[in-house]
């Protein structure tokens, strides 16, 4: 992707403007529930900036820094796993620019497993507790 920076000169004032804003997310990847950090520069200085996230299913606003950096954290909704857009426009320039997040798959949490024990031993286990019970309940003539 190709980033043209150029300056514009008006009454004293030194002004930045980017061809294209630049955006990052790490991860780039993961399930529903990752936290997400979105960072981004070339945007208007103090600027909102739109993000439209998911496909278009939502959107969020920042704003930028005083330099033009975005700096934003997201979560990741649940949504069936694929790839996912998300556009990113600066909402003064309308400049916008767009990267990809892969939702994946939850790992299922393994299921605690319960010993099997075999009959014989529980009925065993029974006569003895049973036994028990009549030596203790015994009277004494």
């Amino acid at each position: 992707m190709l980033f043209i920076t150029y300056f514009v000169l008006s009454a004293s004032l030194l002004t930045f403007v980017n061809a294209a804003p630049n955006i990052t997310l790490n991860p780039t990847s993961g399930p529903p529930y990752t936290v997400v950090q979105v960072t981004g520069s070339g945007f208007t200085p103090n600027g909102q900036i739109n993000v439209i996230t998911w496909n278009g299913t939502g959107s969020i606003t920042f704003n930028s820094d005083p330099y033009g950096n975005l700096n934003a954290t997201l979560t990741v909704p649940t949504l069936n796993p694929g790839n996912y857009q998300f556009t990113v426009a600066d909402a003064y320039t309308h400049s916008a620019t767009q990267i990809q997040f892969i939702i994946t798959q939850v790992s299922p949490t393994p299921t605690p497993t319960v010993p099997e024990i075999p009959i014989a031993t529980v009925t065993f286990m029974a006569l003895l507790f049973i036994g028990a019970l009549m030596l203790a309940t015994r009277k004494t003539k």
